[in-house]
């Protein structure tokens, strides 16, 4: 019987572990991942390592396209576990995480589906509007 845990299990800096370590190391991070998930924990993950001069902004994206393609993932579960996930493990899901009234929420609207090919939300030229904290930031008129 899945074992279901109160709180979610934070993986920071998933991305990075995907860049000059051993192919060991990777499988037993993505296996770790997948078989968590399958039995039942709440996996959150979110990357605190961008900002620093080896990542640029705007590319903590590809945590999710490397939860779908070695964690087994499916795009929408991915995206719950950075977002939703994510507010949980830091105790802001009251606050952040899902768009509710009330709550704080950074919004992009992209050409094509992320549910389909979450690849999409790491190419810059596919963000139509990013939307910060109720500020329209970036506007490309769709």
């Amino acid at each position: 019987m899945a074992k279901s845990l109160a709180s979610p299990l934070f993986f920071p800096n998933f991305a990075r572990t995907f860049s000059g370590i051993s192919e060991l190391v990777i499988c037993n991070t993505v296996s770790a991942r997948a078989k968590l998930r399958d039995e039942g924990a709440t996996v959150a993950s979110g990357t605190g390592f961008f900002g620093s001069k080896m990542t640029k902004m705007g590319t903590n994206a590809r945590e999710l396209e490397l939860l779908v393609k070695y964690s087994g993932f499916s795009p929408m579960g991915a995206i719950v576990t950075v977002i939703l996930n994510g507010a949980k493990a830091c105790a802001l899901e009251t606050n952040v995480g899902s768009i509710e009234e009330g709550k704080s929420a950074d919004l992009i609207i992209v050409d094509g589906n992320p549910l389909t090919d979450v690849y999409i939300l790491q190419q810059s030229e596919r963000i139509r509007t990013v939307i910060k904290e109720g500020r329209m930031e970036v506007n490309q008129d769709i």
